[in-house]
């Protein structure tokens, strides 16, 4: 396989499909690139913070946030990631549209930005070896690697506003552009 082209058991990740104000962005956007129907199983519920994302949110531990927990993947495929969106309760209570397993088209993203939003979105990425839960959830062989994701939207003054937690199987090959500024004056 070369490095731009997809199979039905490898999806490519990118940039481009988080960043395009599109019907289908990031992980949606990416599945349909290869020609296949997403599929999640959506959980929604209101949870205690962990301490990590309260750090974030700026909330106190323990602080109930709405929580969508989603299984994605590709229809008749295995699992490609566990993510799991932590939302600041200020704004799972401007969007109650959170709460539904379909947010529209968009996705997060767009309802953030319906509520004149710009959102800065940093992931920070670190390669680990899968628990047995991990393998349980995504299908996966023991050992297996995988990558846990913490990705943190900010919005245009700095606040944290989303905190989600991903777990990516070695099924997604992520592609990174690096847009080079020329230092010739």
């Amino acid at each position: 396989m070369t490095t731009d082209q997809n199979t039905t058991d490898t999806v490519q990740r990118t940039a481009e499909h988080l960043a395009a104000q599109a019907a289908q962005r990031g992980f949606y956007a990416d599945v349909a690139a290869t020609g296949q129907a997403a599929a999640a199983e959506v959980a929604i519920e209101e949870r205690p913070a962990p301490d990590h994302v309260a750090e974030l949110l700026g909330v106190a531990s323990g602080t109930p946030v709405l929580v969508r927990d989603r299984v994605q993947g590709a229809e008749g495929q295995p699992p490609l990631q566990h993510a799991v969106s932590y939302f600041l309760p200020a704004i799972a209570e401007a969007l109650p549209v959170l709460r539904e397993p379909d947010t529209g088209a968009g996705g997060y993203l767009a309802r953030l930005e319906s509520l004149g939003l710009q959102i800065d979105q940093v992931d920070h990425i670190r390669p680990a070896l899968a628990t047995a839960e991990q393998r349980a959830l995504l299908q996966l062989p023991n050992p297996a690697a995988v990558d846990l994701i913490v990705r943190v939207d900010r919005d245009q003054n700095g606040r944290v506003v989303h905190v989600m937690d991903l777990v990516r199987t070695d099924r997604n090959v992520t592609v990174t552009a690096v847009n080079r500024v020329s230092s010739a004056a």
